[in-house]
């Protein structure tokens, strides 16, 4: 019911909300359509769209009877990932190219398989189904995870921009996001691997084990308190 309030207030049929979420959810979709006008921005409505039936779809991960081969699964993630990122893209800058389409897609997928590399012990337990749930010994995953490494690689190496600097700090930045997420669920891998990651780290693996005990959610509440109000100062000044 929520899915379809969403689904006929981005066609623009205007339904009337059932509860102060479905009200919520309709002031920021009518937000969006304040500064992005339906008839001028037909590709990005349809995008709209996509990203919800992308959702929908991505429940079937969440259910433990599903049977999904490891092509299923692969589908779901380039579909739910690809499609998040291409719309910021249009948000950002609504003329795409091909090849733009082609990398924000490919940028897309990445962030949710690197995502779901974080999760490998959550979505385990949960009986969720992501290519690292898959199968879970050591070999499948490190083989995994190196081809994600190659992807990432080839997607940027495509992306088409003058700014050279940029692709190499956000190539630099989406090794280190896979090199951190394999450190989060480092239980499912060799220690041989582990120190390879280690190596191409700004910080040991201690560091990091202390910096997540660090994090707010592991903090007291008033500790949480100091530490957020220091976070707003710091993007306060930047």
């Amino acid at each position: 019911e929520y899915n379809q309030y969403i689904k006929e207030h981005i066609e623009g049929k205007d339904p009337d909300p059932k509860d102060e979420h479905q009200l919520e959810t309709g002031m920021l979709l009518d937000a969006i359509q304040s500064e992005f006008p339906r008839k001028e921005n037909k590709e990005l409505y349809a995008l709209l769209l996509l990203m919800l039936d992308a959702q929908a779809t991505s429940l079937k991960q969440q259910n433990v009877h599903e049977k999904l081969s490891i092509d299923d699964r692969l589908n779901i993630s380039i579909y739910k990932g690809g499609t998040s990122v291409l719309f910021d893209r249009f948000l950002v800058r609504k003329q795409v190219t091909e090849s733009d389409f082609l990398s924000y897609i490919g940028l897309g997928f990445f962030l949710q398989l690197a995502d779901d590399l974080q999760d490998i012990k959550e979505d385990g337990e949960r009986g969720h189904h992501t290519i690292f749930t898959y199968r879970k010994d050591s070999d499948y995953l490190e083989k995994t995870v190196n081809k994600l490494l190659q992807y990432i690689r080839h997607v940027l190496e495509k992306l088409q921009t003058s700014n050279q600097p940029f692709k190499e700090f956000l190539l630099f930045n989406c090794y280190h996001l896979v090199y951190l997420s394999v450190i989060m669920s480092k239980e499912f891998f060799t220690q041989e691997y582990l120190d390879c990651m280690e190596n191409y780290l700004l910080i040991s693996l201690s560091s990091f084990d202390t910096l997540l005990n660090q994090r707010p959610e592991n903090m007291e509440e008033a500790d949480q308190e100091k530490y957020m109000e220091m976070l707003d100062a710091i993007l306060f000044l930047v």
